[in-house]
């Protein structure tokens, strides 16, 4: 147990203990490897110390593998039938911490999965723990904590089309955008939306990732923006919530 691990404002003495095990804790991971497909999804040590965490992020592992395993055997059938070569599917689901709070753990998932095509390609996914009340309620979507999903991504959308522009000119040049720097900022809901915390303390930023195509073309890959939280955004927050979030700094 790492023992350096001191308590934070906020926190109970029950909540440092689980963030010092999560310290010492082992991923998860379910790994599979054959013939037909390839296939891994991993947690961090942080949610893998919370047990009921855990055992939800196994189920949704063995789910995740079983409706892969039918794709690839299906798809294995169909090349023997149709007599072309079968390229081996392959799955990687990791997931991360976006934000541990002494309320929250904040997980996001990103998949890179390839189905025989000319590239694979990414998707990505969200979800929030609450340490309040989380054996009840099993892992949270991001948007439930919210009153109003379109008000908050109204709320969100300038700064975050703002941001995004940056983002891309830092990556492929003004030149490489040309006229379509201002034409391309996705609505909201293509996005996945996560949680960040600038102190450690309190969730005080949403991000927003886009998958590859969403934002430009394949080669232009993902963006991942935070938008810290302003106070229209956290006026959103379900009153249940509202202790575990701030402005931002």
């Amino acid at each position: 147990m790492d023992e350096t691990i001191t308590q934070q404002v906020g926190e109970n003495t029950l909540e440092t203990l689980e963030r010092r095990v999560a310290a010492d804790a082992d991923p998860g991971e379910i790994a599979i490897k054959n013939d037909t497909y390839e296939f891994a999804y991993r947690w961090p040590r942080q949610a893998a110390a919370i047990p009921a965490l855990d055992a939800a992020l196994s189920a949704m592992a063995e789910r995740a593998r079983t409706e892969f395993e039918a794709s690839a055997a299906e798809a294995e059938a169909d090349a023997k039938r149709y007599d072309y070569d079968y390229r081996r599917y392959a799955s990687e689901w990791t997931w991360e911490v976006a934000a541990d709070t002494p309320r929250f753990l904040a997980l996001t998932g990103s998949q890179y999965v390839y189905t025989g095509g000319a590239h694979g390609n990414s998707t990505f996914d969200a979800i929030l723990w609450d340490r309040e009340g989380h054996e009840a309620k099993g892992p949270l979507e991001p948007l439930s904590v919210f009153t109003d999903v379109p008000a908050l991504f109204e709320a969100a959308s300038q700064p975050y089309c703002i941001a995004l522009g940056e983002a891309r000119i830092e990556r492929i040049g003004e030149a490489g955008l040309g006229e379509a720097i201002n034409d391309i900022c996705p609505e909201l809901s293509e996005l996945t939306v996560s949680f960040g915390t600038s102190n450690g303390r309190m969730i005080d930023r949403l991000v927003l990732i886009s998958a590859p195509y969403v934002v430009g073309a394949y080669a232009e890959g993902s963006y991942s923006i935070e938008v810290p939280m302003n106070d229209d955004m956290l006026a959103l927050v379900k009153p249940q919530y509202q202790s575990g979030f701030a402005l931002a700094d």
